[in-house]
C-alpha cells in the first residue's frame, strides 16, 4: 500500500467508518490527533505475547494477544503495517508471522486495526538505506552509515510520519525513510516500504 492508501485507511477509522474486526473486545478508538504513517515493523518476541489494544493507553482492552506458536523458531516474530502515531503508540494493521519453522509460508494471525506499544515495535532497514535523517523530511540534514544497512540493528521505533520512522538503531538514533517487517523476503511489495 502507498501513503495515500494508508493515510485513506486510517481517515476511515477515524471517522468510524471502517470498524476493527475484534469487535468483541470493544470499540477501536483513534484520538483525532493520530498522525498518519506508511511504515512497517515487526513486534518484540515476549513469553507472554504481544498485547495488541483498542486504545493508545496501557489500561485499554486487549483485541488479541500475539504468541508465536512453539514450533515457530527462535527468532519468530509478528509482522505488522503501521498506519498511525499518537503519543508513543502505534496504529497497525495486520499482523503475520514469520515463522522460521518448515511449516513455509507466513500465516496472517491478525486482520484488524490495533495499537501496540512503540517500545515493543522493531524494524529492518531497507538495503537502499544509507543514512540517519535529523527530521522526518527527504530536504532534512542526513548522517551516512559508516555500516551496510543489514548490519544495522534498529532496537526500537519511537515514532512515525508519513514514510518516515523514527528509530534507534545499534549507531544511533533518527529518523529512515521507509522501515522493514521481518516478512518482507516472502512479502516484498508490502512489507517493506
Amino acid at each position: 500500500m502507498q501513503l495515500r492508501r494508508q493515510g485513506a485507511l486510517l481517515s476511515l477509522v477515524m471517522a468510524g467508518l471502517l470498524v476493527p474486526a475484534a469487535a468483541s473486545a470493544g470499540a477501536l478508538r483513534v484520538p483525532s490527533d493520530t498522525t498518519a504513517c506508511d511504515i512497517a515493523g515487526f513486534l518484540k518476541a515476549k513469553p507472554e505475547g504481544a498485547k495488541l489494544r483498542e486504545a493508545p493507553e496501557d489500561g485499554a482492552g486487549i483485541v488479541a494477544t500475539l504468541t508465536p506458536p512453539s514450533d515457530a523458531g527462535a527468532d519468530a516474530a509478528y509482522g505488522v503495517l503501521i498506519v498511525g502515531d499518537y503519543k508513543g503508540w502505534l496504529l497497525a494493521y495486520g499482523a503475520r508471522l514469520k515463522a522460521t519453522s518448515s511449516k513455509g509460508a507466513s500465516p496472517a494471525a491478525y486482520s484488524g486495526f490495533a495499537w501496540v506499544a512503540a517500545a515493543d515495535l522493531m524494524g529492518r532497514l531497507a538495503p537502499s538505506q544509507h543514512e540517519l535523517l535529523d527530521q522526518p523530511s527527504d530536504d532534512a540534514a542526513a548522517h551516512p552509515f559508516a555500516k551496510s544497512p543489514a548490519e544495522i540493528e534498529v532496537s526500537r521505533v519511537v515514532e512515525c510520519s508519513g514514510p518516515f520512522a523514527h528509530v534507534e538503531t545499534s549507531i544511533g538514533a533518527g529518523w529512515v525513510r521507509g522501515l522493514c517487517s521481518n516478512v518482507e523476503d516472502e512479502f516484498p511489495s508490502n512489507w517493506c516500504r
